[in-house]
């Protein structure tokens, strides 16, 4: 093990680095291995913005489009847990398009997403999108994930190579008509209601809706482009957590005509403990606000699913870190591509505030480092940097001028590279 220090301000940051030592999995946000926000939709190869991806691998990131409305998504040095886990893509920003996930799974060293996207008549199109891959080995007890892959069966078990349930049991998905599903994870219940989402698996224009859920069952319904119930494979994501899981935010927004509301407590989890408000500006057209979240910065990711029974989906219309808050717009659209009001979910992820720092293709650093915090003298919040040479387990500890821990900002497992992490002196 070593440990390096920085003084800033009264205050003294420890960094100890325990080598390659396997780190367990603790919340929600050590299964998150990478996101991107793909915003140059007609575009024929182009790196991301590194402000809005993430690669826990610490590698770069590359997007591919082949042809109008095909998109192949790598993030470099993910391959390792590319063959599982969990993919959702939603639509980005004003039209009303709609994304399918083709395959996921690792080529070579590298994680490789495929996409489709369409517009409201079913033609492939190029959009806008946002892509999210989660993938663990265990030990986090409120997630859950599952690839349903047999679209005609009644009852079936979906492939375990794609499936994780954090509360041990089984995972049983069933049909009960053309496009009406229902998936169980076996005691996966928590203290709280937790949070689904959903995505479309497989070729053609089709779009799925989370249609409620009851402790361990969620039930999914499932549209052509004409409004119709049809039998599509699909992808479902769970997050529950009563922890203090930082970066991390959702909600279920369940009254679609009010123009100001909160939604319900048992459905919702902000990681700062501040309030989360729903708003409507016309028909179609909302935004969700969680209170005090804005302040782990710039960047994040945001997933969102149509909620109910009806031929809706719904996309993200931006989002944004108004210090102290965090907002995100979302817009619904019907079968036809017309705003229409319609509840949903929707997801925020921001794992442990950290922004991987290299650049595609750039030098990995050659020594362990903690770098001097900025700014410093701060009030409230200040930024830490740190090098690391090779991948291990990394925790940072800050203490008072008497020697006393005030704040524990990182414990988990890292890829090497360029690292930063904030701390905010009121918490």
């Amino acid at each position: 093990m070593k440990i390096l220090y920085a003084f800033f301000g009264v205050a003294l940051a420890a960094l100890a680095f325990f080598g390659a030592t396997p780190a367990t999995a603790q919340n929600f946000n050590d299964a998150v291995q990478g996101y991107v926000w793909a915003d140059q939709p007609s575009s024929g190869n182009y790196t991301p913005s590194l402000t809005f991806s993430y690669n826990a691998s610490g590698g770069g990131l590359e997007i591919d489009s082949p042809s109008e409305g095909t998109y192949e998504v790598t993030f470099f040095g993910l391959g390792p847990v590319a063959d599982g886990g969990n993919v959702q893509v939603t639509a980005y920003i004003g039209d009303p398009a709609h994304c399918s996930i083709l395959d996921w799974g690792s080529t070579g060293p590298d994680l490789l997403i495929n996409l489709l996207c369409y517009d409201p008549a079913g033609a492939l199109v190029d959009t806008r999108y946002d892509v999210l891959f989660t993938s663990t080995a265990g030990g986090i007890s409120g997630m859950a994930y599952a690839w349903a892959n047999d679209s005609g069966s009644a009852s079936y078990t979906p492939n375990s190579l794609y499936s994780y349930n954090g509360g041990g049991g089984s995972i049983t998905a069933t049909r009960s008509g053309v496009g009406q599903y229902t998936m169980t994870f076996d005691g996966i219940a928590g203290a709280s209601g937790g949070h689904y989402q959903v995505s479309v698996y497989g070729s053609g224009s089709t779009f799925c809706s989370v249609d409620g859920w009851v402790a361990e069952t969620v039930f999914i319904d499932c549209f052509d482009a004409a409004g119709s119930p049809a039998d599509v494979q699909y992808t479902i994501l769970y997050v529950e957590t009563t922890d203090a899981v930082d970066g991390l935010g959702y909600a279920w927004a369940d009254d679609e005509a009010s123009a100001s509301y909160s939604p319900d407590a048992f459905y919702a989890y902000n990681s700062k403990g501040g309030g989360i408000t729903a708003t409507r500006s016309s028909a179609g057209e909302y935004r969700m606000t969680f209170s005090d979240l804005g302040g782990a910065g710039v960047g994040g990711h945001v997933q969102v699913s149509s909620y109910g029974g009806s031929s809706v989906h719904c996309t993200t219309d931006g989002w944004g870190s108004g210090a102290p808050d965090f907002g995100v717009g979302v817009f619904c659209f019907d079968d036809t591509g017309a705003f229409v009001d319609s509840p949903y979910n929707i997801l925020v992820v921001w794992p442990e505030r950290i922004a991987v720092a290299n650049e595609p293709g750039a030098e990995l650093p050659r020594t362990l480092e903690l770098h001097a915090a900025y700014p410093n003298p701060f009030n409230p919040s200040t930024t830490l940097r740190y090098d690391l040479a090779e991948a291990g387990n990394v925790r940072i500890v800050v203490y008072d001028a008497l020697g006393r821990e005030v704040a524990e900002l990182i414990n988990q497992q890292q890829a090497a590279g360029s690292h930063e992490i904030s701390f905010d002196a009121e918490g």
